[in-house]
């Protein structure tokens, strides 16, 4: 027998059959409404949803029990469009289903951590870096994709202290940002652009010497400069040194012959004399070398006298 028209205690209407004992049951299976939900992940990459976010005032004529979603765990694997079952099941034990879209996104952006790295300069004066040099372990709950530098090349005009921005995206397309210092040095000395060089010959001083070059990764040609050496002599070993903007230094040795082929011209000396002896008046030859005077192209005169000053002459049997 077929019944309805009843209301349950609530005051919902109900359609049901009667058995053969006459008792009222209930066969009509609750309508589920259901609703689709956006959700997001947190830090750890994982969103938990409960039943009735996706509920849409499901209804039955008599109470619904039990609201219960196939899927309630969502992580990174999850992200974009999931369809779920939502079943509705009455205090009668009849049930109905309904399926929604749970669309799971990751707004969580990367935690970037850097450290602060010192490159040398190379050989042409430049240097590179990759992002994993600064990278300092950065995470994200759902993985990275792409690591990023605001500068990965350097040269002569980056000596010293470089602030770098590493940016950090992850598979999600969410990225953060984070600076870290690159210091770059430049350790390499100048280079002779001669291996070895020659001895040449210089005429009274080292005035006329030309300076050897060396080439350098910062700037470039280098023009050496020598130090003093005193006294000068026949043979002079000259020392050229390479300063380079950045406190390299270089050096190299060169000889160098002091030659003078001109002979002195004597502008003073003495007049012919006689000497005259006495039996007890011995003469003692002066030292004339006081009073000569010479020029010389290369200003580097001395004299000797002969006989010696100090020879002394008697008569002979004296």
């Amino acid at each position: 027998l077929a019944y309805s028209g009843f209301q349950n205690a609530a005051g919902n209407s109900g359609t049901g059959t009667t058995n053969s004992n006459n008792y009222l049951v209930d066969t009509k299976p609750p309508v589920v409404n259901t609703k689709n939900v956006t959700v997001q992940l947190n830090n750890a990459g994982i969103v938990n949803i409960q039943a009735i976010q996706v509920d849409d005032n499901s209804t039955d004529g008599f109470d619904i029990s039990s609201i219960v979603l196939d899927k309630t765990n969502f992580d990174c694997t999850n992200i974009g469009a999931n369809t779920v079952t939502l079943t509705v099941t009455d205090v009668n034990g009849n049930s109905a289903t309904g399926t929604a879209t749970v669309t799971v996104e990751d707004k969580i952006a990367p935690v970037v951590n850097t450290r602060n790295i010192t490159i040398q300069l190379d050989v042409t004066g430049k240097a590179s870096i990759t992002p994993s040099q600064l990278n300092n372990t950065s995470t994200d709950a759902c993985g990275i994709a792409n690591l990023a530098l605001s500068k990965a090349t350097f040269d002569c005009t980056n000596i010293g202290a470089n602030t770098v921005t590493l940016t950090v995206t992850d598979v999600n397309g969410n990225s953060a940002t984070s600076t870290a210092t690159v210091t770059v040095e430049d350790k390499i000395a100048p280079v002779p652009t001669q291996t070895q060089l020659p001895v040449i010959k210089s005429v009274c001083t080292l005035d006329n010497l030309t300076p050897p070059t060396a080439i350098d990764n910062c700037p470039g040609t280098l023009v050496a400069t020598t130090t003093t050496i005193l006294p000068i002599t026949e043979s002079t070993k000259v020392t050229w040194l390479f300063n380079d903007p950045n406190g390299n230094q270089t050096m190299q040795t060169q000889e160098v012959r002091i030659i003078d082929e001109t002979s002195p011209e004597i502008t003073k000396a003495p007049e012919d004399f006689e000497v005259i002896l006495y039996r007890d008046r011995p003469y003692v030859m002066p030292d004339f070398t006081q009073i000569a005077v010479a020029s010389d192209n290369c200003k580097l005169v001395s004299f000797t006298q002969s006989p010696l000053p100090g020879t002394v002459y008697s008569q002979p049997g004296v």
